[in-house]
Formats: structure tokens, C-alpha cells, sequence
């Protein structure tokens, strides 16, 4: 393949998004990475999770340095990923199998890729760079754990805020139906007294 054009139409299935976020994501940021060719991205590239699941990585560079080949998974995120306890602890699990297995991973949500692609941009290629220079990549690696930290953070709040209010209907509810038992009861009392 000679262009991100080409590209986007070979793996047409593989990127498809109801919202368009993979395309927006090639054309945003992966084609405007130095020294990566269409050729050096896979998307959906498949993994094996702890439990021999299959799984799949939105998007695969697969950078081969001077002396051996080096893999950047990166992951794009809608709110979805965050949304209940159960799509939570499998995205949590999932992560830690990827970074078990690759070392790292870059994670970057729908909105980080459409408002500031042009830092996503910066910080894939200076991981380029350090990788191909053989350089300790843990300072990216932090970096990453600590937006992902507070993206979580983020998502927590959301739901603890849901579920605040949630306990706060249920306990309305609760008063209402206790309120409306005793009146009942006051009202039988008065009755038996008259």
C-alpha cells in the first residue's frame, strides 16, 4: 500500500465506527506520524488475553528498530468503555493483558483524538523516536498511566455520582412508602378510639 487512502479502504470493515472515530483517527493522527507507512499499522490486531480470549487492539504499529521489531498497541476510547462495573473491570483486565504482553499501551479517548490530536501526534512519535533509539520509554509509560488513572478517576465519579442519586430516589421512595403505613396505621388507631 502506497497511502493512507489505500490503506483506510483495505481495512473499510476493520475500522468501521458508527461515529467515524478509526478513520478520523488515521487521518488525525496515524498518517501524520514521521517515518510509519501504511504498512506498519494493523488494526484489530489480535492478542490473547489471560484466559486464551481472543482480543483485539484498535490499532498495531509494528516498528522494527535495528535490531528487532517493537509493537505500540493503541487503544481508542469511547465513554462506553466506562459505563457500568462489568464493561469497567473487562476493559481493566483487557489492559493489563496488553500491557503484560507488550510492555505498554496507548490509550486515547474519542475526544482526546478529535480536540487535541496534534499532542497524541507528538507523543506517539517521540515514543518512535525512543524506540528506535533504544531509549527508556518509562517516562512515556507513567505519562500514560497517569491519564489513564485519571480518565478512570473520571469515569468513577460519573458512576458514584449515578449511584448517589440512585440511593437518593430509592430513600424518597423508601420515606414515601413509610410515611404512607404509619398514616395508615395513625388512621386505623384513630378509628378504633372514635
Amino acid at each position: 500500500m502506497n497511502t493512507w487512502g489505500e490503506w483506510k479502504e483495505r481495512y473499510a470493515n476493520e475500522i468501521q465506527h458508527v461515529a467515524g472515530y478509526e478513520g478520523a483517527f488515521v487521518d488525525n493522527v496515524l498518517s501524520r506520524l514521521v517515518g510509519i507507512t501504511p504498512d506498519d499499522v494493523i488494526p484489530q490486531f489480535l492478542f490473547l488475553d489471560k484466559h486464551n480470549k481472543h482480543r483485539y487492539i484498535d490499532f498495531m504499529i509494528i516498528l522494527q528498530t535495528y535490531d528487532k521489531v517493537v509493537y505500540i498497541p493503541i487503544e481508542l476510547d469511547g465513554k462506553s468503555k466506562f459505563d457500568t462495573y462489568d464493561i469497567f473491570d473487562d476493559t481493566l483486565d483487557r489492559q493489563n493483558d496488553l500491557i503484560k504482553e507488550f510492555n505498554f499501551l496507548l490509550r486515547y479517548s474519542n475526544k482526546q483524538m478529535l480536540k487535541h490530536s496534534d499532542d497524541i501526534v507528538m507523543e506517539i512519535n517521540s515514543l518512535i523516536d525512543k524506540l528506535k533509539n533504544d531509549q527508556d520509554t518509562s517516562d512515556i509509560e507513567r505519562s500514560n498511566y497517569a491519564l489513564y488513572i485519571a480518565s478512570v478517576d473520571d469515569k468513577l465519579q460519573v458512576i458514584n455520582d449515578k449511584v448517589e442519586k440512585l440511593d437518593s430516589k430509592i430513600d424518597d421512595k423508601i420515606n414515601k412508602i413509610v410515611w404512607f403505613k404509619w398514616n395508615k396505621v395513625l388512621i386505623v388507631v384513630f378509628a378504633l378510639l372514635v
